[in-house]
């Protein structure tokens, strides 16, 4: 159904009778084909235009600028638009995808190859290795191949940080039980009888008076040795 020309309204200068009643044909189809699109409302603004030049104005100029203004706003989102570490950075990659899309759908196209470089540079902090191992590889990537590689990368990551985190429960398990042990053991210590060794001045005490003692014993044995002697040398006599 080729009548969309009609919309720029009936050639000027001399035209034919026939290209005339072919006009006047096409104009129907178009009008026809306009109204069984739009809403109640718009229907019912429209049911009096009946040139397809007209009825095509006045819709583009009452919408057309409500699509430039959307136009406007999903560039300011796909530009402005920044990934962060707490979400999974996938679906972030399709957000952005999503946007330019949409710009495409409003005869706003960009490159493939544009967006996946876009969807590299809004990568996080925490992606910044990865970003750069992916431009140091300097070869075209698409979208869908730039995807791919975020998943596995993300899928890595994910089971990395789960055996660190299980790394980091059964050491923190093994010090708790520790910090158990060592706490049993000094409560038992504790609860022992506290056996003290003699101090500096009572080991001096003990030290002179077993030199006393030794002292009277050698004093005693010379007593009972002189009372021998006395008693041989009266026998003697």
């Amino acid at each position: 159904m080729k009548v969309f020309w009609v919309k720029d309204g009936l050639p000027e200068g001399n035209i034919s009778d026939e290209d005339r009643k072919k006009f006047q044909e096409a104009n129907e189809i178009f009008v026809g084909a306009v109204r069984n699109v739009l809403s109640d409302h718009l229907f019912d603004s429209c049911l009096h235009m009946k040139d397809a030049k007209a009825l095509w104005d006045y819709l583009n100029t009452t919408y057309g600028a409500s699509d430039a203004g959307k136009e406007l706003y999903i560039m300011e989102s796909f530009h402005d638009y920044k990934m962060v570490a707490n979400k999974s950075i996938v679906e972030q990659a399709h957000e952005v995808h999503r946007l330019a899309k949409e710009l495409e759908l409003l005869k706003c196209v960009i490159p493939d190859e544009f967006v996946a470089g876009c969807i590299i540079a809004k990568l996080p902090y925490t992606w910044r290795n990865f970003a750069t191992s992916l431009k140091h590889k300097r070869q075209k990537i698409s979208v869908e191949n730039l995807i791919a590689s975020l998943d596995v990368e993300e899928k890595a990551r994910a089971k990395d940080n789960t055996e660190k985190g299980n790394e980091e429960k059964a050491s923190a398990h093994f010090v708790q039980k520790n910090y158990k042990t060592r706490t049993k053991e000094s409560s038992s210590r504790l609860s022992r009888p506290n056996l003290q060794l003699p101090s500096r001045r009572r080991r001096k005490t003990n030290l002179r008076c077993l030199t006393s003692l030794v002292e009277s014993l050698v004093i005693l044995l010379k007593i009972v040795r002189n009372e021998r002697t006395v008693k041989r040398r009266m026998s003697t006599s």
